[in-house]
């Protein structure tokens, strides 16, 4: 009986101890996999911090790259043979300084390739339909980043629009090979082995898939330059798990597909596969229920003497690898931190002169209020560069912000020195709103620099350098706002600095031009630049001719609104649209009037008449309408310096056609008598500015009165322009004026 109590006794023990092992194992079971799952989000985090890390840089470098004025041209103009040296020395450039940089596109905005630094000599081929990056950016105009297969590479692509001047030249991509995103978890989370596996479709465009070595698909990915440790395991991946346990030549790994490769659109077009050893974990987890099970035997032995250090031991032993698991995370958190933060200080500082770079001040003016800036430009410093080498150039740089430097520290409160592109530096202070303080630091740097000469080394001289200043304070907009000030002060040979104000904005002045470029060539592809008509009577009143106005019309609302050129004839002008405007009108009304039996003045201008194509057009007209002899060019006489043989010329051959001749505007300002008399016009429209205020101004009457003597005498026709009331119709009549024109008789309309 004792026996049997004392088995049942041990045996009762011996269970109880075994069910107790069984939870302590489950428990260290847990503890690994809570371990297991730690470094999967720490290899997780590691790749978004390097995908928004690469986002944000090389959007940066893309509009650095835009910057500058050389490129801005070369695009513009779409001088494909310059490309390689101003371009494809920056891609290589990008390329030294991180090599997984593989590729550097500029795409036009119809999806064709307009030039590829990885790939010079292929160009001008679509990519509608192969890349969604390109299709969203001309959409959007904004940056997007993504993984995407194409022609020739497999990369993670950041694409930014090209906007110049308002217009959208189309896309600038650079791509990065996905292994950028892999490295930093070898160097944080140790040795890892890596997969990376596509979707079909995303190698579908590719001209030369020998590239991508031997290829294995899985379950409709494809893995290229596959490893023999993934082609061990490639069968055992169980896409639905977020990881799995193999073993591998006597080593345990974990095998995760938890980072998805995405496009622009967020859809996941690839996997990055990665194993890393778990071995020694395992192994620690092993012996732990090796240890158990040993422990139990001598439990049951030693029953209740050895029961309760064996919990003990257990607890420690747990304990002590938990807290070795949780020091493994923290150092590898701070490992993460320490290399991004080394990471961003490369990024920030321009290598050259060690100051922040364009990068870094954007940082900065992100977390400043009331910042104040001062851009410095060294005047003509390409012309160091051309004369002495790019080296002497540099040597220079770094002397110059020094010299910047210096300045800086002497000065009260924050202030800090950028080098924010070839030769521009920036002098930001945080906490200033006083623009007059700015200014007192900019003369400053005008009078030290007129003393201080730079003595370059390399070849033994001494270099003096002036500079350009452009001054703003505030939050919104100042780097764009100062630079405005230095474009300035770059324009003016009197002053060295400017400080920001509206007044010498001109933003809004290039705003409207481009909007009324705009609509003046969407005007003119929409026959909406049209002829109004307004009568020109005699002093009977009786209608003698019409001059043709030029109007552009726009359908607004339910009216149908018409522009006098006043508010877009001089941005015409500017903008080289003029000459098809100014044609457009005249074919008009030459067509118009051949189907009226009536007399017709047109306006020219000098831009008109000196176009070298200009007269054979009117000849071409003269004869396909045959109304030459019921025409009138009005000459503008009131545009000031003219090439008085080519005008002379020019009114020979039309006269030639039957057209009759009038001076527009005379009186204005630059009348030029001895001229009059050689041309010897048929009219002399006399400017409104002396005809409205006839009744009232008694110097605008003896002048309009010795006109008409003059003209008289001359035997030319005098038409008065602007008679506005009955008042000023009855003294100019008075006068002897021949022939009347404004809205007391007609407003211009757009018929007859």
């Amino acid at each position: 009986m004792k026996k049997k109590v004392v088995f049942l006794t041990f045996a009762v023990i011996v269970a109880n101890i075994a069910i107790f092992s069984s939870i302590d194992i489950i428990k260290g079971r847990e503890l690994l996999d809570d371990a297991i799952k730690e470094k999967q989000a720490l290899i997780e985090k590691i790749f978004k911090k390097r995908e928004d890390l690469a986002f944000n840089i090389y959007s940066n470098r893309i509009k650095n790259l835009l910057s500058f004025e050389k490129v801005q041209e070369i695009i513009k103009t779409g001088n494909r043979s310059q490309l390689e040296e101003h371009i494809g020395k920056r891609f290589k450039m990008l390329q030294k300084e991180n090599p997984y940089i593989v590729s550097l596109q500029i795409i036009r905005p119809d999806g064709t390739s307009f030039y590829r630094a990885h790939k010079p000599d292929k160009y001008d081929d679509s990519l509608l339909g192969i890349r969604t990056i390109i299709e969203e950016v001309n959409r959007s105009k904004k940056c997007k980043s993504g993984f995407e297969g194409g022609k020739y590479v497999l990369s993670y692509r950041v694409a930014c629009p090209i906007i110049l001047d308002g217009i959208h030249y189309g896309v600038v991509e650079l791509g990065l090979d996905p292994n950028f995103f892999v490295e930093p978890m070898r160097d944080i989370v140790g040795d890892i082995k890596t997969a990376i596996a596509l979707k079909k479709k995303e190698i579908e465009f590719l001209e030369d898939k020998s590239k991508l070595g031997e290829l294995w698909i899985y379950k409709g990915y494809v893995f290229p330059h596959i490893n023999p440790f993934f082609k061990h395991i490639i069968e055992k991946i169980d896409l639905e798990k977020e990881y799995i346990e193999v073993k591998y030549k006597n080593r345990y790994y974990i095998v995760s597909d938890t980072l998805n490769l995405k496009d622009s659109n967020a859809n996941v077009v690839g996997k990055i596969f990665i194993a890393y050893d778990i071995t020694k974990y395992k192994s620690v987890f092993e012996n732990f229920v090796l240890k158990t099970i040993l422990m139990l035997l001598i439990m049951a032995v030693l029953i209740y003497l050895v029961l309760k250090q064996s919990f003990d031991y257990y607890d420690k032993i747990i304990s002590k690898k938990s807290k070795e698991l949780e020091n493994l995370n923290k150092n590898l958190e701070k490992e993460v931190e320490e290399r991004t933060k080394k990471l961003k200080e490369h990024f920030f500082t321009d290598e050259l002169t060690g100051l922040g770079n364009r990068e870094a001040l954007a940082e900065e003016l992100k977390n400043v209020e009331n910042p104040a800036i001062i851009i410095i430009d060294i005047h003509s410093f390409k012309t160091i560069n051309d004369l002495y080498g790019v080296d002497v150039g540099n040597r220079v740089l770094v002397h110059f912000s020094k010299f910047l430097a210096q300045i800086a520290s002497e000065e009260r409160g924050e202030c800090e020195v950028f080098r924010i592109s070839s030769d521009e530096f920036v002098f930001f202070y945080k906490g200033i709103t006083d623009e007059e303080y700015c200014k007192e630091i900019a003369k400053k740097i005008e009078k030290r620099l007129k003393n201080r000469r730079f003595y370059i080394e390399d070849i033994e001289e001494y270099i003096d350098l002036d500079v350009n200043m452009g001054i703003a304070v505030g939050n919104v907009g100042i780097l764009k706002k100062a630079d405005i000030a230095l474009q300035k002060a770059k324009n003016d040979i009197n002053k060295t600095f400017y400080i920001y104000s509206k007044d010498i904005d001109s933003t809004e002045k290039i705003k409207e031009t481009l909007r009324w470029k705009k609509e003046i060539k969407n005007a003119l592809k929409e026959e909406r630049i049209v002829p109004y008509f307004q009568p020109i009577v005699d002093r009977e009143q009786n209608i003698v001719k019409y001059e043709c106005l030029m109007r552009l019309v726009k359908k607004e609302g339910n009216e149908t609104k018409a522009y006098s050129p006043f508010l877009f004839l001089d941005i015409a002008k500017k903008t080289k649209l003029y000459p098809e405007l100014s044609k457009r009108i005249i074919e008009k009304s030459f067509e118009k009037f051949s189907k009226l039996d009536k007399t017709f003045s047109i306006n020219l201008s000098m831009m008109d008449i000196s176009e070298k194509d200009f007269l054979e057009f009117i000849k071409t007209l003269s004869k396909r309408y045959d109304i030459a002899d019921r025409a009138v060019f009005e000459i503008v006489e009131s545009e000031g310096a003219i090439d008085f043989e080519n005008i002379k010329n020019f009114v020979d051959e039309v006269r030639k056609m039957g057209i009759k001749i009038a001076i527009d505007d005379f009186g204005s300002g630059y009348s030029n008598y001895s001229h009059l008399l050689e041309i010897k016009p048929d009219f002399l429209k006399i400017d409104g500015s002396l005809i409205k205020n006839i009744d009232e101004d008694k110097k605008s009457f003896i002048l309009v009165k010795n006109i008409v003597i003059f003209a008289k005498e001359l035997d030319i026709k005098t038409v008065a322009e602007f008679i506005h009331s009955n008042e000023v119709y009855d003294i100019a009549k008075k006068l002897a004026v021949d022939e009347f024109q404004g809205f007391y008789f007609s407003e211009p309309k757009p018929d007859i």
